[in-house]
């Protein structure tokens, strides 16, 4: 019995001991950018930095037809996707036939471009319901969707794949459906002008969230990483509780927390965060599921700090129809009652079971600290560009994003060079491709759900 419960042991710590020496997503991006071909990186290099230029100048320039933004802001996530994740890697037979499949589908994102830039003036006089559709526009809408289908099996989920399968055939094959769901039926191209044209579609109230908002955030926070900003709010929070009990996990909920408020992701805070907490609250006595638990515990409510990175609170924002700002400031007690909640219970566990601080050998110096503090400027600015309500959401982050340019080209330790702000953007973009599809795909099963009368049951 005492044999297989140190077995026991031992699996749970060298498990540990893998996920804790696990690359960070960054880590992770950065491989998959030196190993793919070299056409591969200099196209997406391309794609990104135009993708940031073109999200830039409309907001802090001057904005564009919607009917212009919206579908290349579209068109330029599908297209990454091809390139990031090519059928004949993502194959297990690994056929380079696949190639012909990633060809058409690049070639149709470039055609639906082509399509809404060259007729943006057009769309913006053509009246929904009354128009008919064209063969040229049933013939984009088709290859929308199948774009969009297809991104959203590849980047998002297969689940969520089949849940727009669904929505789909009920939307087509519903009217022959009896009892309660049934409705009196709606033509092919009629299903595809909701689909490309409506307001409940693909270029919905979600993409525009993703162009509008989410993208922008989602480019900061890899741009404040890469200039240094995220490791002073690590090693911050490790140093506020290296004297205190139990300190590695202390810190663990501090750093999270500290470091959510950039990165609104959960993965990205286990990543970062774990890296340096796991191996530390196991060196002072913790066990491995216990220490894996309080790292993902805390990274979780990261997605909560204000000022809330998290695309569902934009979402929220655009649904409710109230300002961003508010969202941020009543999600503020929560966040507090969530960490202080965590924090009470790693001390009590702590006490239990007598674990001390961290040793100071792991630890940075408050002096050294406060060398690196001007590298958290642009999260700061952020702040309080958002709390201020003196600029939109979506300048202020614009902003921002330029200011951690210029706190990284300041940054000695940590230069930031040319290759590292490629870098920067392509880990931006790959976080974004997910985000615009994933809004999409919203939009397409809203469009579903009004079309067929399901909304109003």
């Amino acid at each position: 019995m005492s044999n297989e419960k140190e077995t026991k042991v031992s699996a749970l710590d060298a498990k540990a001991k893998a996920l804790a020496n696990e690359e960070d997503e960054d880590t992770k991006i950065a491989k998959l950018l030196k190993n793919m071909p070299k056409w591969r990186f200099y196209s997406l290099a391309v794609l990104t930095v135009i993708w940031t230029v073109f999200q830039l100048y409309i907001k802090l320039v001057k904005p564009l037809d919607p009917w212009f933004q919206l579908p290349l802001h579209m068109c330029l996530a599908l297209v990454v996707v091809w390139l990031y994740n090519p059928m004949v890697e993502k194959s297990k037979s690994h056929n380079k036939l696949w190639w012909i499949y990633d060809i058409f589908l690049i070639a149709s994102s470039c055609f639906i471009c082509w399509f809404f830039l060259s007729h943006a003036e057009q769309l913006n006089y053509r009246i929904f319901n009354v128009d008919v559709m064209t063969t040229t526009e049933v013939i984009v809408a088709v290859l929308l969707v199948i774009n969009v289908m297809e991104a959203v099996r590849r980047v998002v989920s297969m689940s969520l794949f089949w849940v727009i399968c669904f929505f789909l055939a009920y939307a087509w094959f519903g009217q022959y459906i009896p009892g309660l769901f049934r409705f009196s039926g709606i033509s092919f191209p009629k299903l595809m002008e909701v689909l490309m044209y409506g307001e409940n579609g693909i270029f919905g109230s979600p993409l525009v969230t993703s162009l509008s908002t989410l993208f922008y955030f989602l480019v900061f926070g890899t741009f404040f990483s890469n200039c240094g900003g995220g490791g002073v709010l690590i090693d911050g929070g490790m140093k506020l509780s290296d004297k205190t009990v139990g300190g590695p996990a202390k810190a663990a909920v501090i750093s999270s927390g500290l470091l959510g408020m950039v990165s609104g992701s959960a993965i990205a805070n286990v990543s970062t965060t774990g890296v340096l907490t796991i191996p530390l609250m196991k060196k002072t006595g913790y066990d491995p599921e216990e220490a894996a638990a309080v790292e993902s515990v805390a990274s979780t409510g990261g997605q909560i700090m204000p000022p809330i990175m998290g695309a569902a609170a934009f979402l929220m924002a655009e649904y409710m129809n109230i300002p961003y700002a508010k969202v941020a400031v009543k999600a503020i007690l929560p966040a507090v009652l969530y960490f202080t909640g965590i924090f009470i219970a790693v001390h009590l566990e702590a006490k239990k079971l007598g674990l001390k601080g961290m040793p100071k050998s792991e630890m940075v110096s408050w002096g050294e600290l406060a060398k690196r503090a001007y590298l958290i400027i642009p999260l700061a600015l952020l702040i309080f560009l958002v709390s201020s309500g003196s600029r939109t959401m979506q300048f202020s982050a614009a902003v921002s994003i330029l200011a951690a340019i210029v706190v990284g080209f300041l940054n000695k330790d940590e230069r930031l060079t040319f290759g590292k702000i490629v870098e920067a953007l392509e880990a931006g973009a790959k976080g974004a491709i997910t985000v615009a599809v994933a809004c999409a795909m919203a939009g397409m099963i809203a469009g579903c759900i009004t079309v067929t009368g399901l909304a109003s049951i």
